[in-house]
């Protein structure tokens, strides 16, 4: 099967919805023709190869199936969902199906979020992605709650998990003189999206930090924010000349790479995941977990859908305030307590969610859409509103 896969964010999005399928296809023996990075260098491939159109009519048609990445930009959508399928189907007879990827709900988007604005009412960046949606001939998801969520707007759903692909990460190095630090390290990875999910936990966070100062025995604990960093944490990081003396420190958002390498070095002890209980956060992924696994750490999060898939022996799942608390606690007090649940966890990770174990869902996935009509109008794909009485 030859497939062309075009991403369209070069963020941890576009990895693991992009480059590690893409890779996994490769080694599964597939023709794919894929960017590592975001669509602007999809674009500067096809120029220098005589101009973006001009490699579309030669040679993208020639793929038997297309997977793009969503977009909120009119103009990629309407390149590759229209004037790609069409050309296939007039000039050449060839019947070239359009999938859409989609990693989140963009009808349930809450107003902490960054995002919240671009996906109300008659948004430009929500029109497009409707329009994207469509016209598409398929749509992956990450969640099950994202496909009943969308399902009137679009057609062959398929659920794609986010999967993990060990040797990107697993043999990286760790800061040799990581065990001099006797701290704590307590680690929060996600952009500013996340404000809400962080102040969650604000008080009992607050409350941890004020008791474990390092002083009269106590453990010492020291945070990390890699993305965002809420305002009630900086009584922890005002020292601008001896980082020593700051027991909260913030990490700018980076490549994957990097933000592997970054986990591995730092190593935390204990990794949080901390969202707010929200429709939005129904759909979100387990890939903290991974990240957790990356760092070798111990894993707390919230006991949401977002984590359903997580066995409970392999982390702490709080399900309010006062379980976070002494959940932290209790890692914090216990180093053998963390060993075991980030070696269940990482066992888990290992055995059961490596992407090569489930590539064969994206070529069923290609399948079916191969097999299927193709989108012509938009009777095809939406479905009828009924309103009833209350």
């Amino acid at each position: 099967m030859k497939i062309l896969m075009i991403n369209t964010q070069a963020s941890g999005v576009g990895y693991y919805r992009t480059t590690m399928p893409a890779e996994a296809l490769l080694r599964a023996g597939h023709d794919v023709t894929y960017s590592k990075s975001d669509i602007s260098f999809f674009y500067d491939y096809a120029e220098r190869k005589g101009g973006l159109e001009k490699w579309l009519l030669d040679e993208a048609w020639k793929h038997d199936v297309v997977h793009m990445g969503f977009s909120t930009v009119l103009s990629q959508i309407s390149t590759i969902n229209g004037a790609l399928r069409n050309y296939a189907l007039t000039a050449h007879k060839h019947k070239l199906p359009i999938a859409a990827d989609i990693d989140d709900d963009p009808l349930n988007v809450p107003s902490y979020n960054t995002a919240f604005r671009a996906y109300q009412g008659g948004a430009e960046e929500k029109s497009a992605l409707m329009i994207q949606l469509r016209t598409a001939d398929g749509v992956s998801v990450t969640k099950p709650s994202i496909a009943s969520s969308l399902h009137r707007d679009g057609k062959n759903f398929a659920v794609l998990p986010n999967y993990t692909h060990p040797p990107d990460w697993i043999d990286l190095p760790v800061d040799p003189h990581r065990d001099e630090d006797k701290s704590i390290r307590v680690m929060f990875a996600g952009g500013h999206g996340h404000k809400g999910d962080i102040d969650t936990i604000k008080d009992e966070m607050i409350i941890l930090m004020n008791k474990y100062d390092g002083k009269e025995g106590r453990p010492m604990l020291r945070v990390f924010w890699l993305g965002c960093t809420p305002d009630w944490i900086l009584p922890w990081m005002e020292d601008t000349l001896d980082p020593l003396a700051n027991r909260s420190f913030y990490l700018q958002p980076c490549g994957l790479n990097t933000y592997h390498r970054l986990l591995r070095w730092v190593s935390p002890d204990i990794f949080i995941a901390p969202v707010a209980h929200n429709a939005f956060n129904e759909s979100k992924s387990c890939i903290k977990a991974y990240d957790a696994v990356t760092a070798d750490a111990a894993f707390l999060c919230s006991d949401w859908p977002t984590y359903e898939e997580v066995p409970q022996d392999c982390a702490f799942k709080h399900s309010n305030n006062m379980e976070w608390k002494e959940m932290l606690e209790a890692m914090i007090l216990d180093p053998e307590l963390r060993k075991k649940k980030a070696a269940a966890l990482k066992d888990w990770t290992l055995t059961t969610r490596q992407i090569d174990t489930h590539i064969s869902k994206w070529v069923d996935f290609y399948t079916n859409l191969r097999e299927s009509p193709i989108v012509k109008e938009l009777s095809d794909v939406i479905r009828p509103r009924i309103i009833t009485e209350a």
